[in-house]
């Protein structure tokens, strides 16, 4: 397939994921929360060698549509909320690659690609910077993902 013709290419591989809740207008991990990035990350090192997590990160009302956006504060919020899980993953869960995706706001790559038929999909992101975010990954945000919550997807080096 496609996907795994991409995958090897760049020797990365779509690890596992995680839905991660918040209470409505907070941005603060709860312990629940923290203890599922903790077994996030366990599980994921325990299946190789952690290349990047990617975290696409929701306030408490739907991605913005084309054309629109979403208030400051929705902005504000979805961006606290990512800093939030990429503190707690940086410190002290050691993970230092981490891509961070505001969902609140419409010059998000990942947010405008919610308007964009799958079979569409160009990318213009990725891993370093120059590998695209495949159908997969993105797949994984789509469908996982939605109002007050994040999802933290496991990127792998095989």
């Amino acid at each position: 397939s496609g996907l795994a013709q991409a995958s090897e290419s760049r020797n990365l591989t779509v690890g596992p994921a995680a839905v991660i809740s918040f209470e409505t207008g907070r941005a603060v991990l709860t312990q629940s929360s923290r203890n599922q990035l903790k077994e996030l990350v366990a599980k994921a090192r325990a299946e190789g060698k952690i290349a990047e997590i990617q975290v696409a990160v929701w306030s408490d009302n739907p991605v913005p549509r084309d054309g629109e956006q979403l208030s400051k504060p929705d902005r504000t919020l979805a961006a606290k909320r990512g800093d939030a899980i990429r503190n707690y993953l940086k410190r002290p869960l050691r993970i230092s690659d981490i891509d961070s995706y505001n969902m609140a706001e419409r010059a998000s790559w990942l947010a405008r690609m919610f308007d964009t038929v799958e079979a569409e999909l160009k990318s213009e992101i990725g891993h370093g910077g120059s590998e695209p975010m495949s159908r997969e990954e993105f797949g994984i945000f789509r469908d996982k993902g939605k109002p007050s919550t994040a999802v933290a997807l496991v990127i792998l080096k095989k």
